[in-house]
């Protein structure tokens, strides 16, 4: 709901090999390093088919080359991805910087000279533990993130990191040299309501406190402990009217500051429609409430929070939704039936 709200649009989810369809054309990838010109083995290739939202995931051969054969025409998305030591890098052949940067290819094409470069990437790694210097209780559902600026400066990108689940160990790894900000948060959690709240390194939940990583002595940090924190911060509190004035129980509502798509700190309602968000820092926000779920219309609202207001009180009324009904049909009126090849489910 938080997406559907306003979120960063994200690639689709990649379907099974046989949602894509076949055809004559080649694209033929090589990947090197920046630096040194030499091919980089076993870097991550993802292709993706815009109109079927079909991706494809591969690895290069030793001399840092893989070919697609049997493709067919139409907008792709091409790019490296996850490769160690390495950033990130997207297929780009109009140079106009897009992080998502789409090209077509025609009937017959052999695309053949298509050359990425690896710029070395930077690093950092530490562990999370509790205010007891313990393991959280939830150390199996932990994310670690890394936020910096976007090349826009006016919002912030993330990269997850991985968690090792026995000593919660972790390491975000193709970073650039962009100054950031790890942060450490439960989004399984989140999305059921029940999470401690997201926490900064060293331990702050106001990203003004928080201590930001640079890499200006290495393209490696290390030690980059993050405690965890279930007391302190500012709250968010109110209530969830629907256009009666009566309480809205089982609304899902969701904290995050404004230049992040993420960062959640959520809540429900409880029966007579009231929440509350606890371990907040100051800064601007936007606070999402949905209660689709009851025919109501799914709001958001923005929020300034300062360093002296510890409680900060934000009801919400919603308004009733239209309902659109109907059926899905062929050329010639029959019923629609949805390929799982194309759709990923019945």
């Amino acid at each position: 709901s938080v997406r559907e709200a306003g979120a960063a649009p994200s690639m689709p989810a990649a379907l099974p090999e046989p949602g894509r369809p076949l055809g004559d054309r080649t694209i033929a990838v090589k990947v090197v390093a920046e630096a040194t010109g030499k091919p980089v083995p076993n870097a991550r290739v993802y292709l993706f088919y815009l109109p079927t939202s079909h991706g494809m995931f591969v690895n290069t051969d030793n001399d840092g080359t893989h070919i697609f054969e049997d493709m067919s025409t139409g907008p792709y998305s091409l790019q490296i991805i996850n490769t160690a030591g390495y950033q990130d890098a997207c297929y780009d052949p109009e140079g106009k910087g897009r992080r998502w940067a789409r090209f077509s290819l025609k009937e017959g094409e052999r695309r053949r000279e298509i050359v990425l470069k690896l710029n070395q990437a930077c690093r950092i790694s530490g562990q999370v533990v509790d205010e007891n210097g313990n393991l959280p209780e939830d150390n199996t559902r932990l994310t670690v993130r890394a936020w910096f600026k976007a090349d826009d400066r006016e919002r912030y990108e993330s990269k997850y990191g991985t968690v090792n689940r026995s000593d919660c160990s972790y390491v975000i790894d193709g970073l650039s040299d962009k100054p950031a900000y790890v942060m450490v948060e439960n989004q399984r959690a989140a999305k059921e309501g029940d999470s401690l709240p997201p926490v900064y390194y060293p331990g702050a939940f106001s990203r003004s406190e928080a201590k930001l990583v640079t890499f200006e002595n290495g393209r490696s940090v290390d030690n980059v402990n993050i405690t965890r924190r279930k007391d302190g911060g500012q709250a968010i509190a109110g209530t969830v009217r629907d256009e009666a004035g009566k309480g809205v129980p089982e609304a899902f509502v969701v904290v995050h500051p404004r230049d992040m798509y993420g960062g959640l700190a959520t809540a429900y309602t409880d029966p007579e429609g009231h929440y509350q968000i606890q371990g907040l820092g100051g800064g601007e926000f936007q606070v999402h409430v949905d209660a689709v779920h009851r025919g109501l219309v799914r709001t958001r609202m923005p929020i300034r929070l300062d360093d002296t207001a510890r409680n900060t009180e934000l009801n919400f009324n919603l308004q009733r939704g239209a309902t659109i009904s109907g059926r899905l049909v062929d050329e010639n009126g029959r019923d629609w039936k949805v390929d799982r090849n194309l759709a990923g489910r019945t």
